[in-house]
């Protein structure tokens, strides 16, 4: 089933300021503190839309973190929401559940909503046992997937090696193979670790910034919150989910892995996908030839953000089984 979406976007270019803000670097034993609350400052502080900015603060206070050490490895997640589903929401190379709190508002009116910051760890396996063990701790024995971008690496990952634990699939502007290929993902694994903090980050807002697709009324709020996000990540989470792509680039994931899984999967693309072209969203409803594909037209990789009214609803409708 194949549907589309009308709504043009503004791609937005990095600004030099912005980068001096992220390669500032913040130590100390109150790291984590210190870093969470920039996010709150930096969005409190710019110029934003007063809708959003008051309900992100809101979605902040509702959901402190919970903490789970899952070997030598603390998670913190975020739980939300009622409902006797839940939604377990895998965030993309952000890493925190922050910039889908507007989908997670959303999703919590009807499900209980499970969202996780993605630690310092260094294969996909290792996101993935967490991940279950998360689910395991709040006591969920199945869940419906959502997952964007590297989440979407994850949660292919995820239903492949636990389907038992899967309702359905939500697979966001993603693909089956990430956009650099294995080598050039090797080598920046192998450089990063070497680097200094601020030029980590310097990299780290380069890629998020080719990425950026957002209309100029609610840019500053975005680029405020997504300075906050990378601000409240530490050189090891940004290693890690590099090496966590990395070794991604080696799995191969085909149609018939799922042959005996019977849940439903959807998955919401946009024709100007600044990391995944067209060939690549082929072979993704490829993978998944029963899927049901929602194409936003004149929209990039955030889609989330431009579309946000039409995204949340697809997802909802999907997941009440309306579509």
């Amino acid at each position: 089933m194949q549907s589309t979406g009308q709504t043009a976007t503004q791609d937005a270019g990095p600004d030099d300021r912005d980068l001096r803000l992220l390669c500032r670097p913040q130590r100390g034993p109150n790291h984590v503190q210190r870093r969470l609350i920039s996010i709150h400052a930096l969005v409190a502080s710019a110029p934003l839309p007063s809708t959003l900015s008051a309900d992100y603060e809101r979605f902040r206070a509702a959901h402190p973190d919970r903490s789970l050490v899952v070997g030598d490895t603390r998670w913190r997640y975020a739980v939300g929401g009622v409902g006797p589903d839940a939604v377990l929401v895998l965030p993309g190379g952000s890493m925190r559940p922050d910039s889908y709190f507007r989908l997670i508002g959303v999703l919590e009116r009807e499900h209980r909503v499970i969202a996780p910051t993605y630690p310092a760890v260094s294969t996909i396996s290792d996101l993935v046992e967490g991940v279950i063990a998360i689910l395991d701790a709040e006591r969920v024995a199945r869940a419906a997937v959502f997952g964007a971008s590297f989440g979407g690496y994850v949660a292919q990952v995820l239903v492949r090696r636990h389907p038992e634990r899967v309702d359905r699939l939500v697979l966001s502007h993603t693909a089956v193979r990430h956009l650099a290929g294995r080598r050039p993902m090797r080598v920046l694994a192998t450089v990063l670790p070497a680097l200094p903090e601020r030029l980590v980050r310097a990299v780290m807002w380069r890629i998020w910034m080719h990425l950026f697709s957002v209309s100029s009324d609610v840019r500053a709020f975005w680029l405020s919150l997504l300075r906050g996000v990378l601000d409240g990540l530490s050189k090891a989470q940004l290693v890690g989910i590099t090496r966590c792509i990395s070794d991604f680039t080696g799995y191969r994931l085909t149609q018939d892995d799922l042959t005996t899984w019977p849940g439903q999967v959807l998955i919401l693309e946009s024709d100007r996908d600044a990391a995944y072209g067209s060939a690549a969203r082929a072979e993704l409803r490829a993978t998944y030839p029963g899927a049901t594909v929602h194409t936003f037209r004149d929209a990039g990789h955030t889609a989330l953000w431009t579309h946000a009214d039409e995204y949340n609803e697809i997802i909802r409708s999907f997941l009440r089984n309306t579509m």
